[in-house]
């Protein structure tokens, strides 16, 4: 834990605000109960610190410590005040981290969030060669997590730029999106899975199947959507949930089942095939930022990643 400076240790009468530099002190001395290591701790001789409790006693009309010539122990009020107080000063100093985090708005550096789609693999590492071949090489951070939990990250000011589907921040406040891609659902199966051979599958063709949903909690809502309306239309299909789409690629290619997700999401190769799916859903992919944020690297690179976008289109 670090301490600032302490310019006094008495507190003015009319000083209703304890000020949290000595709430520090008194936590630390509530934990080692030894006033010669908490000085060393705060960098304060052992009579300020003395002077510190007594303050602080005064000030809350209580007492906090009995004190003898062998031990230091807590009261009663002083077991509760610390309790309480403790995550009073966690919060205070987290709030003070954050605050100075998003307000420095200079430092050369951008957190980018993903979950891990196709898209993501093939080109997020093309989108930051493209971007440092053109501007000053900033300090890349890259968070691989779930799609919920990057709109977390993203409103506490943890990451710059997520990947996101529009329909997962439209109702977001603060968040402005740009758009990267637009596609479909398809059908993922397993090379050697009979329904490969078909130019089109249809809700219809999956009522017998083992079909692979992805966990409500993780996809976004179109894709939770049409997951409840093929659990309504197979009802005799089995069901097999996967938690992440690294999950979900390795049931597809172990033969456990088939899958409906985004084209964005997987591509074929020598283990799985697309194919089209009966449903007329359009996707929107691209990059969520906060619309308050003044971080000046962030339009340069979505300029960037619109540039390799439109080359996986074209």
């Amino acid at each position: 834990m670090l301490f600032g400076p302490l310019p006094q240790v008495r507190f003015e009468k009319d000083d209703f605000i304890v000020k949290i530099e000595y709430l520090k002190v008194f936590i630390d001395l509530a934990e080692t109960l030894n006033f010669t290591q908490t000085a060393k701790n705060v960098n304060l001789t052992q009579s300020a610190i003395s002077q510190i409790v007594r303050s602080l006693e005064g000030e809350l009309d209580v007492s906090l410590f009995n004190r003898t010539n062998r031990r230091v122990v807590l009261t009663e009020s002083g077991i509760i005040f610390y309790n309480d107080i403790q995550s009073v000063i966690r919060k205070y100093d987290l709030a003070v981290e954050r605050a100075q985090k998003a307000n420095d708005q200079t430092q050369n550096a951008l957190t980018i969030g993903y979950t891990g789609t196709d898209f993501e693999l093939r080109y997020i590492s093309e989108m930051i060669k493209r971007f440092n071949s053109t501007h000053i090489k900033p300090r890349f951070n890259l968070l691989n997590l779930n799609h919920n939990v990057l709109k977390e990250k993203l409103q506490s000011f943890d990451c710059d730029l997520i990947f996101q589907t529009e329909d997962s921040i439209e109702k977001l406040p603060d968040i402005a999106f740009t758009p990267l891609i637009f596609g479909h659902f398809i059908c993922a199966l397993p090379n050697n899975h009979y329904l490969a051979r078909r130019k089109v599958v249809t809700m219809q063709n999956m009522k017998n199947e083992t079909i692979i949903l992805l966990d409500d909690q993780f996809c976004p809502p179109k894709q939770a959507t049409l997951q409840k309306e093929i659990k309504r239309l197979c009802p005799d299909a089995k069901y097999l949930i996967a938690d992440s789409l690294l999950i979900c690629h390795t049931m597809l290619k172990s033969g456990l089942g088939i899958s409906v997700l985004p084209d964005m999401i997987i591509s074929a190769d020598n283990e799985i095939t697309v194919k089209p799916f009966m449903n007329d859903t359009t996707l929107c992919y691209g990059l969520a930022y906060l619309k308050s944020s003044q971080k000046k690297l962030i339009k340069p690179f979505l300029k960037t990643a619109q540039h390799i976008s439109d080359l996986y289109q074209a």
